[in-house]
């Protein structure tokens, strides 16, 4: 079981090609798409992302690319993908121990298992979409993998990160169809006081509690979701 050390080596990349999830292979109007989780470095390098991706960087695809292989490279970075035959990156999701400013981190104590991890984004190109694809990916992230049974994962998603004008919607409809794409993998929506959550009320925290986190571990993070109400409701 990896425990939290110091150490820089990636502990979940998988050489030399990730681990290809075959159940969550698609037939789309585009051709094959496969879906790997915990690519390494080395394979991500090999691989190019589809002009349709990268709204985190303005479409800057060598940013984006730049910033996958920053994720790969971290101790517990996890960076997920849906490619082509042709490694054409299709869609990704790309995960990473919590932020030590994120009032979750306080969960990761040295030497101790990783308690609190960050689903940090999910992006399908623009190209790909309405295919599954973000299904897909999510399937690729979580089924079957036993390293997540014991894990608290947050997902804050922000509605400045949304594509929602290309897709002709509101920021509120995006939201409600990301939180049921999210909800296919075992997140659930919670209230919290956080301040980045509440700077829009587009905003959403989301959030994907194993079936062997530890009783005691789940309670503290219940109670750290409101810090300002002294009330304790």
């Amino acid at each position: 079981m990896d425990t939290l050390n110091g150490s820089e080596q990636n502990k979940l990349a998988v050489e030399p090609d990730g681990v290809l999830v075959e159940a969550a292979t698609r037939q789309t109007p585009r051709g094959t798409l496969y879906f790997r989780r915990r690519v390494p470095v080395s394979r991500l390098e090999k691989m190019r992302l589809d002009e349709g991706l990268g709204i985190f960087f303005r479409y800057d695809l060598e940013r984006q690319h730049e910033n996958l292989l920053k994720i790969a490279r971290m101790e517990y970075g996890n960076v997920i993908v849906a490619h082509t035959a042709e490694d054409l990156i299709a869609g990704y999701i790309s995960m990473h121990l919590t932020d030590q400013h994120d009032r979750w981190s306080i969960l990761n104590k040295p030497g101790s298992t990783v308690q609190a991890y960050d689903f940090g984004a999910i992006e399908v190109g623009r190209n790909w979409r309405g295919m599954g694809v973000s299904k897909g990916l999510l399937q690729a992230a979580f089924e079957g993998d036993s390293w997540f049974e014991d894990k608290i994962v947050t997902s804050v998603e922000f509605s400045w990160h949304w594509d929602n004008e290309e897709l002709g919607m509101t920021k509120f409809n995006y939201r409600n169809m990301l939180k049921k794409v999210l909800e296919s993998a075992g997140f659930n929506k919670m209230d919290t006081d956080e301040p980045n959550v509440m700077m829009d009320s587009a905003n959403m925290f989301m959030v994907r509690i194993g079936p062997k986190v530890d009783p005691a571990i789940e309670q503290r993070f219940y109670s750290m979701l409101h810090k300002n109400n002294l009330w304790g409701l």
